[in-house]
């Protein structure tokens, strides 16, 4: 009877939709966060961008699968939304999924995400993606409160 030779199991790291996997356990975590937390003195923070900055570190997808998360995170947020206005989610975290992708990716083909052994790409690209993401909000939140004031004066008959 001739001897069977050992078995070798290989695994492959990952897969083709390791990103969709991960990016929706973050987007999870990010809902749960975002409903659970209390607001401080009427601003509530915004736990998506940290779940889809970290989504899209740990996976580094294409630039449209960036853009798609940025849009499920904002379709989340859109739905358990705190703010007057939810609907400036759907340009600010698209955007701001756009930002963390594009500085990820910059730092690491310039080499220069590193301080010694200290990792800087998560604090530099989170803070840029927070920046540029609230900034878009607060813009949107400003053109609506001015259209509304037009409104407003406009049909009470008061001239601005």
């Amino acid at each position: 009877m001739e001897r069977i030779k050992d078995l070798v199991y290989t695994h492959d790291q990952g897969g083709q939709f390791r990103w969709v996997t991960v990016s929706t356990l973050m987007l999870a975590l990010g809902t749960i966060l975002h409903l659970v937390s209390p607001s401080f003195a009427g601003v509530t923070p915004n736990w998506m961008i940290s779940a889809y900055c970290v989504a899209i570190l740990l996976t580094k997808p294409s630039v449209s699968q960036a853009l798609g998360i940025g849009l499920v995170a904002a379709l989340i947020e859109v739905l358990t939304s705190k703010s007057g206005f939810p609907y400036g989610n759907l340009l600010s975290e698209p955007a701001g999924a756009l930002v963390i992708t594009f500085i990820s990716r910059t730092m690491t083909s310039m080499k220069i995400g590193k301080i010694g052994s200290f990792e800087i790409t998560p604090i530099v690209g989170s803070f840029f993606t927070t920046v540029v993401s609230g900034g878009i909000s607060l813009r949107c939140y400003g053109k609506l409160q001015t259209c509304l004031i037009m409104y407003i004066s406009t049909q009470c008959g008061l001239s601005c």
